[in-house]
């Protein structure tokens, strides 16, 4: 029987080239990632792996994350449940979150994936605008709940 090699990511980290090099072929690795930010030994970079690096922005990648704000990984959140008390509600999507945890994604492509809730009726609703963080969803059934799920 042959060895598969190819979708298997095994991380890495100086210190344990041998180790790394013989679970890479054991396991049938295709690509060696750094551990957390930690650096690649020349060994193991040139064994012939595809080679991925991750980042860790608390292990002093802070100016390359804040100049590439498109490239760092994404959450989506949820906002607490409003009531509506009239024909329209407002949801101020950072009310209950950290602002220096998140920033919402403002971008159209993100927006696409953004959702309104009805959560009384059990309902995704697709009326609504958003500006300055800020959702405005119009047409709601007084005294129903609403959520939006967005991107940060």
């Amino acid at each position: 029987m042959g060895k598969t090699k190819g979708g298997f990511t095994l991380p890495g980290e100086s210190g344990y080239e041998k180790l790394t090099l013989e679970m890479a072929e054991k396991w049938g690795a295709d690509v060696i990632r750094d551990s957390d930010g930690t650096e690649l030994s020349p060994e193991i970079i040139n064994a012939g792996y595809g080679i991925y690096s991750t980042i860790c922005i608390i292990r002093d990648h802070n100016e390359w994350a804040k100049q590439n704000t498109d490239k760092l990984q994404q959450s989506f959140l949820m906002t607490n449940p409003v009531v509506a008390e009239s024909n329209s509600v407002k949801i101020d999507l950072m009310k209950d979150f950290f602002n220096e945890q998140f920033k919402i994604n403002e971008s159209d492509e993100s927006k696409a994936y953004w959702q309104v809730f009805d959560r009384t009726a059990n309902e995704e609703v697709k009326d609504w605008t958003y500006e300055n963080g800020v959702v405005t969803v119009n047409g709601v059934t007084p005294w129903h709940k609403y959520t939006v799920n967005f991107l940060a």
